[in-house]
């Protein structure tokens, strides 16, 4: 089975570290933030429903399903700020 990008920036910060000790990983560790904010971010997407058939004929929504959509939407870029404030605080190290 194939590493996961996180994993694969593991290894190389891993590798660093072994050859020398005092390397300065800070890039190594900002490619690992952004390859597990991409990691989660996929997820999120790969978790929401599929378009209905009627949604994707583009009929028009009522105003309960546009709300209800627009909830959604706001849940997702929520989690995400969540996620990128988590990342920035070094959370995920």
């Amino acid at each position: 089975m194939p590493l996961s990008k996180p994993q694969q920036v593991r290894q190389r910060i891993a590798g660093a570290r072994r050859q020398d000790p005092g390397a300065d990983v800070s890039r190594l560790r900002a490619q690992l933030r952004e390859a597990k904010a991409e990691q989660y971010i996929q997820r999120l997407l790969a978790e929401t429903p599929p378009l209905t058939a009627e949604e994707r004929l583009h009929r028009q929504a009522t105003p309960a399903e546009l709300a209800a959509a627009e909830q959604r939407c706001a849940s997702v870029a929520l989690a995400c700020r969540q996620h990128a404030y988590a990342l920035a605080s070094g959370w995920f190290e």
